[in-house]
Order: C-alpha cells, then sequence, then structure tokens
C-alpha cells in the first residue's frame, strides 16, 4: 500500500521483473477488506497513507493476516523510522 503513485509503480515494476505478483492499493481505508480477501504472501505498508495510516491498518488486520508486513516510510526521523 502506498499513496505516491510513482514510487508504488517503480515498486511494483521491480518486483514484477523479479517474478513476483504484485497488487497495488493507494488508500489505506481502501486495503483492509483486500487484504483480508487476498492474504498476499507479503504486505509492503506505507506509514503515511490516506484514509487510515500505514500503522493504524496493521493493527486492523494482525488478528486476521498471518503473513509477513514490511512497514515502509519516508520520515526521516530515527524513532519514526524504528
Amino acid at each position: 500500500m502506498e499513496d505516491d503513485r510513482p514510487l508504488a509503480a517503480l515498486t511494483a515494476e521491480f518486483l514484477r521483473a523479479e517474478g513476483f505478483t504484485v497488487a497495488v492499493e493507494h488508500r489505506g481505508d481502501h486495503a483492509a477488506q483486500r487484504i483480508l480477501d487476498e492474504q498476499p504472501a507479503l504486505l509492503i505498508l506505507d506509514v503515511m497513507l490516506p484514509g487510515i495510516d500505514g500503522f493504524t491498518l496493521c493493527r486492523q488486520i494482525r488478528d486476521h493476516y498471518p503473513g509477513l508486513i514490511l512497514m515502509m516510510t519516508a520520515l526521516d526521523e530515527n524513532a519514526e523510522q524504528l
């Protein structure tokens, strides 16, 4: 889930070139049900999503999504990156 469309397209293109199947959702508030329905093997979440931020989305789905979650951020504070 990434709201920066050019970055999302570039990331998706790279992952597809490496043989991965990729789906992109740009809004956190549109993502929860899709994640639960599709159950992807890996979820890459942007921390700063419109609608619902990545941390809130992660908390909402965690009990029903057993897959891996990778959090991404453009925030530059060390505490925010951790």
